[in-house]
């Protein structure tokens, strides 16, 4: 599900050479920050199911799956957004401090996330493997932490980008 250049189904992201306020309309900008805010939220949902099963029912190819897909999806939906939308963002503020330090707080959330998702992931690659020594109690506790505060994520992000998109938050 997950947007490619030239596949023919969605807009190609930003290859570098243009600028984000060339390249992108607002509408197409806020579609493909759904599309791929939607497939965060998907993700995150895999990761609830996955926190829910543990540890009697857990499905260890669910656990495989969600380790494979997890830091990827965030390599390319930062890039979009710190690539494309951000700097768009900045832009339609007139480069207000307010707006350039937002920016630079969701860039360090971003740090953190892909952090936070390479532990993860690996410990969801361990688990999806066979048996294991790490501890299901630690790991659904990581998937909760992940997933919760990935979701808020996406809420803050929404709220701060609808005046790029001429929405009320």
């Amino acid at each position: 599900m997950s947007m490619r250049a030239g596949d023919g189904r969605e807009p190609p992201l930003a290859t570098g050479d243009e600028s984000a306020s060339s390249l992108f309309c607002t509408g197409v900008r806020e579609t493909i920050l759904s599309r791929l805010h939607a497939e965060k939220l998907e993700l995150c949902d895999l990761l609830e199911e996955i926190a829910d099963s543990l540890p009697q029912a857990l499905n260890r190819d669910q656990c495989l799956a969600a380790s494979g897909r997890l830091e990827p999806l965030l390599r390319e939906v930062h890039a979009y957004e710190e690539d494309v939308l951000f700097p768009a963002y900045i832009h339609a503020q007139g480069n207000a401090q307010p707006a350039v330090e937002l920016v630079a707080r969701l860039k360090t959330e971003h740090i953190e996330d892909a952090d936070f998702a390479a532990e993860l992931a690996e410990g969801l690659r361990r688990v999806g493997q066979g048996p294991d020594a790490l501890n299901v109690d630690a790991l659904a506790y990581m998937l909760r932490g992940f997933f919760a505060g990935l979701r808020r994520h996406i809420a803050n992000e929404r709220e701060a980008m609808a005046p790029l998109f001429g929405t009320k938050s």
